[in-house]
């Protein structure tokens, strides 16, 4: 039972560490170990003090209730972006969380990723540079961090966010191997959201008429995903369009002995599960949602074009006139 405990918590340890830091590196520095030590730690042949698991556990941010999963059933614990004292650190770290897990998929040289979305991620929004500031300001405001009526001309985004958005950008063109189903009003959500603040005069016309051009090259974007297949760096791109509404934006992922199960259940945090059970019953519920769905990777161009179109559509008959 200690030798599986010490087996899990070291492969948790690994592969929290970000993608492009050598772990024997970040043990010695973290915990103050000679490299030998470090190497003996990840061999399992030294099991980590309660004083290191705590370090570890907070600078890794994962709880140590992770360490239990396979010992009880009846029981799964998630991973999430913590609640932080201000929105722009809470948005930081989503944004970086996303970068490392990313780049740690990629790295593994063996993965598989579907996911299905109902709307656009924070992350799908790094390319535009107004859509983006825009899913910040959002967030801001739904926690209430600035006045109900800051304009969004007069928000800045943090130095911090733009940098790590251009990271995110460079990062997400290498993600190969992902298949995504889309709801086919994927992108009315986003939308409604920017036609919202506009109708509370929070963004004035100027504005406006910019998030709509930048929206209409989010769609472009996509489009030339389905046409090529590609995106990127040779990334292979497999996009399915679903007949049925996607419910909430779920996926999972498997890489490097890895299996998650993920959830957003807000716009920005997302919860990772990584259970065995949930990432099977997950994985069977998504394959259904495929098979049902159509891919529009380099075929059915007639559907192709109506969905994309379709989406346009609706831009202009909620933006009309901008």
């Amino acid at each position: 039972m200690k030798a599986n405990t010490n087996q899990k918590l070291v492969e948790l340890v690994l592969r929290n560490i970000p993608f492009n830091v050598k772990p024997v590196s970040f043990l010695m520095e973290s915990l103050d170990l000679s490299r030998e030590s470090a190497y003996r730690r990840i061999r399992g042949e030294i099991p980590f003090s309660i004083e290191e698991i705590a370090q570890l556990s907070y600078l890794l941010k994962f709880s140590i209730d992770e360490v239990m999963i396979g010992m009880r059933k009846d029981r799964a614990f998630f991973d999430f972006i913590p609640e932080t004292s201000d929105s722009c650190s809470a948005f930081l770290l989503m944004l970086q969380k996303s970068y490392n897990r990313i780049g740690t998929i990629i790295n593994s040289g063996d993965s598989e990723t579907l996911c299905a979305f109902n709307r656009i991620l924070p992350i799908c929004t790094v390319f535009q540079n107004q859509i983006f500031k825009f899913t910040y300001y959002k967030w801001v405001h739904q926690n209430k961090e600035v006045s109900s009526n800051q304009d969004f001309s007069d928000f800045t985004i943090p130095q911090e966010l733009i940098e790590w958005q251009k990271k995110l950008q460079l990062v997400i063109k290498r993600f190969n191997n992902a298949t995504l189903i889309f709801d086919p009003n994927i992108f009315l959500n986003l939308i409604k959201d920017i036609t919202y603040y506009h109708q509370r005069a929070l963004i004035n016309n100027t504005d406006l008429a910019i998030l709509k051009e930048e929206l209409l090259l989010l769609i472009e974007l996509y489009e030339n995903i389905a046409r090529s297949g590609v995106f990127g760096q040779n990334a292979y791109i497999y996009l399915y369009l679903s007949p049925l509404c996607v419910n909430a934006n779920i996926g999972y992922a498997s890489y490097a002995n890895t299996c998650e199960s993920l959830f957003w259940i807000f716009t920005v945090n997302p919860i990772f599960i990584s259970n065995t059970e949930i990432f099977a019953i997950q994985k069977k519920w998504l394959n259904s949602l495929k098979r049902q769905s159509t891919l529009i990777s380099q075929s059915n161009e007639i559907l192709q074009t109506e969905f994309f179109n379709t989406q346009r559509n609706y831009l202009n008959s909620c933006l009309k006139g901008f």
